[in-house]
């Protein structure tokens, strides 16, 4: 009698752990950086703690053996680097500076520009049944960006939101590529 778990299950619980992980961090980030939390105005030393984690969690998994180290070109890795970096900040300034459902929304655009940016740049090529699930989240961000930007939205706030979708978009390309390499 086999005792493995399914694909399925597992595929499942890793979905659900990666949106229960990205979900909470949302709101305890929104949470302590709020004025209605715990006011924490340094969105820098907020970032110089994600990096920290993520470097720790890395170093672990990779004294467990689940990932092993690979080495990029100097220029990729400063690319990388920079791109990285300019995505946490303008996404933790995002969600300092607007409501949760705006960054939301900003977050959902990451997903078009993304797939415009491939198919353009890349030569990407989607099937129609893709292009129409974008359809679908593009309508419903701009139904609802509209809304919300008129009733919570400040210029800085949504500069930073569109910020934050170009430098997390292009970080997720970068690392989908030099992973190709």
């Amino acid at each position: 009698m086999s005792t493995a778990v399914p694909k399925v299950v597992v595929d499942g619980a890793c979905w659900a752990w990666n949106i229960c992980g990205a979900v909470g961090i949302i709101f305890v980030n929104k949470l302590v950086m709020s004025r209605d939390g715990f006011g924490f105005r340094f969105a820098t030393t907020l970032c110089a703690a994600h990096y920290l984690l993520c470097a720790a969690t890395f170093r672990a998994t990779q004294e467990m053996g689940y990932i092993k180290t690979a080495h990029l070109p100097f220029k990729d890795l400063l690319l990388y680097v920079c791109t990285s970096n300019a995505s946490i900040v303008t996404l933790n300034l995002s969600l300092l500076l607007n409501k949760v459902g705006i960054y939301q929304i900003f977050k959902l655009a990451n997903i078009p520009f993304m797939a415009l940016v491939e198919a353009f740049w890349l030569g990407k090529r989607f099937s129609p049944r893709v292009i129409c699930a974008m359809a679908v989240v593009i309508i419903g961000v701009a139904i609802v960006t509209v809304n919300d930007t008129v009733l919570e939205g400040n210029a800085v706030g949504i500069a930073m939101a569109l910020g934050g979708v170009v430098s997390s978009g292009m970080q997720q390309i970068f690392c989908r590529t030099m992973q190709q390499k």
